[in-house]
């Protein structure tokens, strides 16, 4: 009996022990494998936001597509995007330059006068004055100017007058070629020393026309000019006694024309003036046009 009780003493804690070991290792096991999967998983997470850290996805530059604006009366135009665009474009196509001056152009020369199969000449000196106002477009050789003036050109000798002219002139330049016409107020007589040839003081308006060819140094010019005087004191042009006849015979009373050319600040020029009677011929070197 006694070595039964004691063969039970022996056995129990035995089989207390076998029971006790078993869920301490499962739990163990169980722990180990959940920790496992979530260090797995935070290092997958760690790993993906590194990968788009480090390369980020490139965006594709998207082109702007051209919208039309809903038909209004009758006319497709384009989105406000598309007009400001064509806006700035013609901004900077017509952005100018302005330039602003003063004129002062002193000359000299030979004046002679022609009538009655007789020819006299004289020496004139004068000075123009005046202010100018100049615009170019930046991209291209492009422009106009506006240019006020006044010229006072008398002549002294066996032939002496004088001619006086107020006026403003506008002006178109396209690359090397200009083109340029204006209104002149003036004032002008001429006669010989013994009074055989006499063209009295008349004020009457003159509309210079005048094409100019300019290169770098060089400057050539070409025009005509018509004449009406005011008053009385000067007779129209008898056209029968010219040598040429003109469109606007009918109506002017005088004409005139005029060539010459400038290198640098210096300029030669020739005016021919046909009168009632009398031809007048001015050459002139000085600072020209």
């Amino acid at each position: 009996m006694r070595a039964f009780w004691m063969s039970l003493f022996l056995a129990a804690p035995l089989t207390s022990w076998a029971v006790e070991d078993t869920p301490e290792t499962g739990t163990e096991d169980t722990g180990t494998e959940e920790t496992d999967e979530t260090d797995s998983s935070t290092e997958s997470k760690d790993d993906s936001e590194k990968k788009k850290v480090i390369a980020p996805p490139v965006k594709k530059p998207v082109e702007k597509p051209v919208v039309e604006k809903e038909e209004e009366d009758g006319v497709i135009g384009l989105a406000d995007g598309e007009a400001e665009l064509d806006e700035s474009v013609f901004d900077k196509l017509t952005e100018v330059n302005e330039k602003f001056g003063l004129i002062l152009r002193p000359q000299m020369g030979v004046t002679t006068l022609s009538g009655n199969g007789e020819t006299y000449s004289g020496y004139h000196a004068g000075l123009h004055v005046g202010y100018h106002k100049y615009y170019k477009l930046k991209l291209a050789n492009i422009g106009g100017y506006t240019r006020t003036r006044a010229m006072f050109l008398p002549t002294l000798g066996e032939v002496s007058g004088s001619e006086m002219r107020l006026g403003s002139f506008v002006g178109f330049k396209l690359t090397a070629l200009e083109v340029e016409t204006g209104l002149d107020v003036l004032r002008h007589n001429m006669s010989v020393r013994d009074q055989t040839l006499v063209f009295d003081q008349d004020v009457g308006l003159a509309i210079p026309v005048k094409a100019l060819v300019v290169f770098d140094s060089l400057k050539i010019k070409a025009g005509v000019e018509p004449r009406v005087y005011l008053g009385n004191n000067r007779e129209a042009i008898d056209w029968e006694e010219q040598s040429f006849d003109t469109p606007m015979s009918n109506w002017i009373d005088e004409f005139s024309w005029n060539v010459g050319a400038r290198i640098g600040a210096v300029g030669l020029s020739y005016d021919q003036l046909h009168m009632n009677g009398g031809i007048q011929r001015v050459i002139s070197l000085g600072l020209q046009r």
